[in-house]
């Protein structure tokens, strides 16, 4: 009895075991859920679009603040150990809020020998948390809402790429080398200047 070739096809193709049904109902299937994930997909992409753009606007309005407020500030006195470190506090929201609770004395850490951080005991209001970024300057002094912490960034501006958003409260005006000197952990205390 001979055989007939199936043309490369595994045992059975030739019988049309591989080959799918014509069934209208699985076709229907198939087309609506296609078009199930194209709409999907589309309002993944209307949400990402509007949260984008309220992001968008919420940090350019925080930097504007910012901007403006770094013309207006207050001298401050930065203690750390025996030392002490000029700086200024911004007119922003947020850093009004901080200056209310000086003297403030912070425990930081220093890190990566580009900044000293520490928690802070206290959870600033809501809508004083803009102007977020995620880049620093050599002597920012910043809040950072996701670590809730604070910090003083002091060396490798060239390398200013951070993970999370900080928000710029103030400045240190003094120089920056000093830091290099204090341990690796200090108790740090903000204070209106004298």
């Amino acid at each position: 009895m001979e055989r007939k070739r199936n043309h490369g096809k595994p045992d059975g193709a030739a019988a049309g075991c591989t080959e799918r049904p014509n069934n209208e109902k699985f076709d229907g299937v198939l087309e609506q859920a296609g078009t199930m994930k194209r709409y999907f997909f589309a309002l993944v992409l209307i949400v990402s679009c509007v949260f984008g753009f309220a992001q968008a606007r919420r940090s350019e309005a925080g930097r504007a603040q910012t901007a403006d407020a770094a013309d207006s500030h207050v001298l401050i006195t930065i203690k750390i150990g025996s030392a002490t470190v000029s700086g200024v506090l911004y007119g922003t929201a947020l850093a009004a809020e901080i200056k209310s609770r000086f003297p403030l004395a912070v425990s930081m850490s220093d890190f990566a020998g580009r900044e000293y951080y520490g928690g802070v005991d206290f959870y600033p209001s809501p809508e004083h948390l803009v102007g977020g970024r995620r880049t620093f300057a050599d002597g920012d002094i910043t809040y950072c809402e996701a670590h809730h912490n604070m910090a003083i960034f002091y060396a490798q501006t060239e390398h200013p790429n951070l993970s999370v958003e900080v928000i710029p409260i103030g400045k240190v005006t003094s120089d920056l080398s000093v830091f290099a000197d204090f341990a690796a952990r200090e108790t740090v205390t903000f204070m209106l200047a004298e």
